[in-house]
């Protein structure tokens, strides 16, 4: 059995704890505010956020370099655009609820819509909207939605109401496309398509897209939805993109291409990887030293920073000098 003389320390943990007690921290407001940043979390990115959140509980104080200035700002910066997400979230769930209980009641959007449908995430077909799902989905879209509807209304934008989403005319919109945020879908008021009797085929179209935004809200919260659809529509453009095919190419207008195969658009695939490139900058830089020194250099770091936040190339830039980070 160990003693106390032997246990091995954790010098992470020991080092934050030394920090909260200088700065006279309670334990019970520094619990506090681990739960309010695993909400935080939670709003901003969904069972994504919660996973990342347990696990910043259970291992990331320890993994964290108590002295490294680099993780200091890492960590500020991070809970600030945490928050800054979270606090969006709440802002747009208050004016759905607001909108809900005190807004003024919106026009039914008619018989052209199918308003007590909502479609299936595959675009196989429509089922009926049970009212468990049909809660659920307006929920879990209801912050995006909320700012969507909100700036409608600011804009001027005419609004109708169907059981399983809001329609928002945007006569003022660049774009002629359709295109949903949250359960709200903004459109231009296209008459020829309702003379043609397209829209029961468009609402149809983009309750499967507000079906995709309510499962990725769940999963990685309200960016979730934006990224992937432009990440795809980067490598697969219109009638390739895979949220599209899912949500009906027929139903919603698109022709069907030749093949559905990659068509990357070259300058959105560069925009992201000079982004990509961007946020694993360090880590490159990490990695090229392990490949050119090995194991000792995947644990060596100059003085006040961490491997991952030590500078240099192949090599550590000399500084004062080096000394093992274990």
């Amino acid at each position: 059995m160990r003693t106390a003389e032997t246990a091995p320390s954790r010098p992470a943990d020991t080092a934050h704890d030394a920090r909260d007690a200088r700065h006279g921290r309670p334990a019970v407001l520094r619990w506090l505010g681990r739960l309010a940043a695993l909400l935080a979390l939670i709003l901003a990115f969904g069972l994504l956020g919660l996973l990342a959140g347990l696990w910043h509980v259970t291992h990331g104080r320890r993994s964290a370099h108590p002295t490294c200035r680099g993780c200091r700002r890492r960590r500020r910066v991070a809970l600030a655009g945490t928050s800054a997400l979270a606090g969006l979230v709440l802002l747009g769930a208050g004016m759905a609820t607001d909108q809900l209980m005190n807004g003024p009641g919106l026009p039914s959007c008619g018989p052209e819509l199918p308003t007590h449908t909502t479609a299936r995430l595959d675009g196989s077909g429509t089922a009926e909207a049970g009212g468990v799902w049909l809660t659920a989905r307006q929920v879990l879209t209801a912050p995006v939605s909320g700012l969507a509807r909100h700036y409608v209304d600011d804009r001027g934008g005419g609004l109708c109401k169907g059981d399983s989403m809001t329609l928002a005319f945007m006569p003022s919109a660049a774009s002629e496309s359709s295109f949903a945020v949250g359960s709200v879908v903004l459109t231009r008021d296209k008459s020829e398509m309702r003379e043609k009797g397209q829209w029961k085929a468009l609402a149809s179209h983009e309750s499967r897209h507000v079906t995709q935004w309510a499962v990725l809200d769940l999963i990685g919260g309200p960016l979730a939805m934006p990224v992937l659809y432009s990440l795809d529509e980067a490598l697969y453009p219109d009638s390739r993109n895979h949220f599209e095919r899912a949500a009906s190419l027929v139903d919603g207008g698109y022709p069907h291409p030749e093949d559905f195969g990659p068509r990357p658009q070259w300058a959105k695939v560069g925009v992201i990887g000079m982004l990509l490139v961007a946020l694993g900058w360090r880590r490159l830089r990490w990695s090229s030293r392990v490949l050119a020194g090995g194991a000792t250099a995947a644990a060596a770091s100059q003085p006040g920073r961490c491997p991952l936040h030590s500078r240099g190339w192949f090599r550590l830039d000399a500084l004062d000098g080096t000394r093992p980070h274990s």
